[in-house]
C-alpha cells in the first residue's frame, strides 16, 4: 500500500512509504516524516491561521490587542471570527473593526494582535545576522507574507489606514514598516530602517510605482515580502510581492514582483527589531477617521526566502494528513499482531 501526500499550501514535500514492509524503521520513518510535514518546512519559524482561540500554528502566542503606546483606549477592536472566511473554508480570520472618530485627536486608532514568539528564532529577529568578523556588514535575510481585505463602511481611505506592521528595537536597532504610502496612487511599502545613530536611516524602502496595482474593498489580496544581504558587499535588497485572491506567489519570478530597493551600502547596526519580545499585526496606527473592516489571513514568517508564498491552507487539510497518520498507525499495529 503506497500513500502519497503533496500538500502545496504546507510547503510542499513528497512522501512515499510502503506499509508492506515487515522493517518497522521504515514504517516509523513515514509517521515521523507526516508529522514533520504537518508543522512547518525548515525555513518557517512563525506561523498564524487564526483557527482557534489561540491563533498561533506555529513559533509562539498571540492575542488581540486595543489601543497604543500613548495610552489611546481607541474605538477599534479585534476579533477572531470565523463566519465570514476569507476563502471558502479557510476557517477562522482576524477582524479588526475601525469605528470612525477616534476618542481624541492626538492620538491614533490601533488595534490587532500581538504575537508573543517561543524565541527570537521565531520571531523577525531570526533575520539578523550580526557581523563578527569586524567589517560592518551585518545580514538581513528573510520574508514574510499574508491576506488581506478591507470593507469601507464610512469615508475613504486615509494616511496610515492599512498600516500592518510596524515595530522597531529602538535605539541602535532595526525598524521594519509595512503600510500603505499613499492611498490616492495605490502605493504600497516594506521598508527597512537602522536607528544606530539614533535616527531612523533608510536600509531598504520598497514602494510600488504610482497606480501599478490597484487597492480596493471587497477584494482578496495577497502580500509577501523579501529581504536578502549580498555576502560581499553586504547591501540589503527588499522586494514586494502582491497578488489578487487566494493565489499563490513565485519568489524566484518577477510575475507579481510589484517593487524592489537595494541599499547604497552595507550597514552596522547594534541589535535587530526586539520583536522576540513580541510583535503587532494588524492597524498598528492609523490618523484618519474612516470606518472600516480589515481582515487578514494566513501569516507566515520565514528565516529565509521560500520558493513560494503558498495559498490560504484550509483547516481540511490538516485533517487529512492527521487521519493519515492515525490510520497508518492502525496499519502498523495489525501488522504486528
Amino acid at each position: 500500500m503506497f500513500i502519497i501526500i503533496d500538500i502545496k499550501d504546507l510547503n510542499p514535500r513528497l512522501i512515499m512509504c510502503s506499509l508492506n514492509t515487515p522493517s518497522k524503521n521504515i514504517a516509523k520513518f513515514a509517521l515521523a516524516s507526516i508529522a514533520l510535514t504537518l508543522s512547518a518546512s525548515a525555513d518557517l519559524v512563525f506561523q498564524a491561521d487564526f483557527d482557534s482561540a489561540n491563533p498561533v500554528t506555529l513559533g509562539g502566542t498571540g492575542a488581540t490587542f486595543t489601543g497604543n503606546s500613548s495610552g489611546d483606549s481607541s474605538n477599534a477592536t479585534a476579533t477572531l471570527e470565523t463566519a465570514a472566511p476569507l476563502t471558502s473554508g479557510s476557517g477562522g480570520y482576524l477582524s479588526i473593526m475601525d469605528n470612525g472618530i477616534r476618542p481624541n485627536t492626538t492620538y491614533s486608532s490601533a488595534s490587532g494582535i500581538e504575537f508573543i514568539p517561543t524565541s527570537a528564532a521565531n520571531s523577525f529577529d531570526s533575520w539578523f545576522t550580526q557581523d563578527g568578523a569586524g567589517t560592518g556588514k551585518d545580514s538581513i535575510n528573510g520574508a514574510f507574507d499574508f491576506f488581506f481585505s478591507f470593507d469601507m463602511l464610512q469615508g475613504s481611505l486615509g494616511g496610515n489606514s492599512l498600516r500592518f506592521l510596524d515595530f522597531s528595537g529602538g535605539t541602535g536597532g532595526l525598524r521594519l514598516v509595512v503600510n500603505m504610502v499613499d492611498p490616492t496612487t495605490n502605493r504600497m511599502g516594506f521598508q527597512l530602517l537602522d536607528y544606530t545613530t539614533g535616527s531612523g536611516v533608510n536600509i531598504a524602502n520598497a514602494i510600488n510605482a504610482t497606480d501599478e496595482i490597484s487597492i480596493v474593498e471587497d477584494q482578496l489580496y495577497h502580500i509577501g515580502g523579501t529581504v536578502s544581504t549580498d555576502a560581499t558587499t553586504g547591501r540589503v535588497t527588499t522586494n514586494l510581492f502582491w497578488a489578487l485572491g487566494d493565489t499563490a506567489i513565485d519568489t524566484s519570478v518577477s510575475t507579481h514582483l510589484i517593487a524592489s530597493a537595494t541599499s547604497s551600502g552595507s550597514f552596522d547596526s547594534l541589535h535587530a527589531f526586539g520583536s522576540d519580545d513580541g510583535f503587532k499585526l494588524g492597524l498598528t496606527q492609523n490618523t484618519v477617521d474612516d470606518q472600516k473592516e480589515i481582515k487578514i489571513d494566513s501569516f507566515k514568517l520565514y528565516n529565509s526566502i521560500p520558493e513560494t508564498f503558498g495559498a490560504i491552507p484550509e483547516p481540511s487539510a490538516y485533517a487529512l494528513l492527521a487521519g493519515l497518520v492515525g490510520l497508518m498507525a492502525v496499519s502498523i499495529r495489525r501488522r504486528r499482531s
